[in-house]
């Protein structure tokens, strides 16, 4: 993608070497992957943001940080399709939150993050007792 940007750059600018084109194309590329892939996880006021999704921590039973092992195992066959995922592939740490919501049919949270003790201990912080029933 880069060399195509460069070469277009290069036909409109014709003083501008294609080395040049090119490495303008790889900054624009570069940008373009860094705000397409990053995904805001945040706690506030009790709630765990992870992108546009909301979770009351008050439905987390259990707030546990993996390890890339434990992630993979969590993602592999014995991963229930109703989970809400958050997976970012070349993250190996993650956080996982099951869920006591009887509204609420999702079992578990798994969400990628390069932090996931501090996630997992902010959270905990917050947390209001276990929501009963």
């Amino acid at each position: 993608m880069a060399i195509v940007i460069g070469i277009e750059l290069n036909l409109g600018v014709r003083v501008l070497p294609l080395w040049a084109g090119s490495l303008a194309g790889a900054a624009v590329v570069a940008l373009a992957l860094t705000a397409l892939g990053g995904t805001r996880i945040r706690v506030v006021d009790a709630e765990l943001w992870a992108g546009d999704a909301r979770l009351p921590l008050r439905f987390a039973e259990d707030i546990r940080a993996l390890p890339a092992a434990d992630k993979r195992y969590v993602l592999g066959p014995d991963g229930d399709p109703a989970a809400f995922l958050l997976h970012r592939a070349w993250i190996p740490g993650a956080v996982y939150l099951r869920l006591n919501d009887p509204a609420d049919p999702t079992p578990y949270w798994l969400v990628s993050t390069r932090h996931p003790d501090r996630l997992a201990a902010a959270m905990r912080a917050v947390r209001p007792g276990p929501a009963v029933g």
